[in-house]
This record gives C-alpha cells, structure tokens and sequence, in this order.
C-alpha cells in the first residue's frame, strides 16, 4: 500500500465518521433503571443501521426516553414509552423538536435465537459490561430487542424529518 492510497483511505473513513448523526440517548434519573432495556436496545439498533453515532457529549440531537409503561395481558407483553427527540442536552434537557409515543408488544414466551439473540449478545458485550448477567434474564432480552428495533426506526424517521 502506498502513500496516497493510505491518505484516500484516511480521508474516507474520517469523512464517514464525520457523516454521522451524533446522538446522545438520555432519560430521567427517575426512570433510568425501568427503561434500560429500552435505551439500550435503541442504542444497539441505532449503531447497527451505521448512520447515528452515540456519544455523551457534543451530541448533534438528544433523545429522551420516558413515560414507560409495562403491562402483561394473555401472555403477551405491551410496553408503551415516549420518544422525544430534542435539541442538544447540556444544562437542559433540550427543546422538544418532535415527540412520539411508542407502543411495542410481543409474546412473553418468546425465545430469541441465531441472529436475534447474537444482536442483544452484542449489546451486553459491547456497551455494557454491567448488564451480563441481564442475559440471563429472558424478559430484559426480549424488551430490549423488540423496543430497540421500534425505537431505532421511530427515531430515524424523526431525523429524516429535521434533514
């Protein structure tokens, strides 16, 4: 490999980088602990799609999670949470620029396996050490990857629509 092939290489991977939406996923301290399956699904569905870039600071948009809700009704599942899509979050929380509420549900016995199950597997190892042992836990698995996916989708709508 040569010099200039080296340098267009450097230059196309920096303007990928560069290309990419940066997003800052947030919610409530209040609500941190029964809305993590949701915001971290979102986050592993988000970084999949390649176009979102997920920081903690300098942020092009925040999102904010909220309003959850969990209800069990003839063994399936219906969770219900809002999605507000804002302006950076430093002091504040941000101007709302579009907000949406998100119901997903699906059959509590569900088993998730081959590609699905490697997605959530990816999520734990990748963002958080801390949630290894949520893998374990059928119900956090299922949550974070059918919330993930819905969130991922509503939200890339939202910011095709600020485009």
């Amino acid at each position: 490999v040569n010099m200039k092939s080296t340098f267009i290489i450097f230059v196309l991977l920096c303007c990928t980088a560069f290309s990419q939406i940066k997003l800052d996923l947030k919610s409530k301290f209040s609500e941190k602990s029964e809305i993590s399956a949701v915001k971290n699904g979102a986050l592993l569905f988000l970084k999949k799609l390649g176009e979102y870039q997920i920081v903690e600071f300098g942020e092009d948009y925040s999102v904010w999670f909220s309003s959850y809700s969990a209800t069990l009704s003839n063994d399936t599942i219906f969770i219900s949470y809002s999605i507000d899509l804002r302006t950076p979050a430093a002091i504040s929380p941000g101007k709302i620029l579009k907000t949406q509420t998100v119901s997903v549900e699906y059959p509590v016995n569900k088993v998730l396996e081959g590609a699905e199950l490697e997605l959530v597997r990816e999520l734990v190892n990748l963002y958080d050490k801390n949630l290894t042992s949520q893998l374990k836990n059928n119900e956090w698995v299922l949550e974070a990857f059918y919330t993930g996916q819905k969130s991922a989708e509503i939200i890339s709508v939202m910011l095709g629509s600020q485009k």
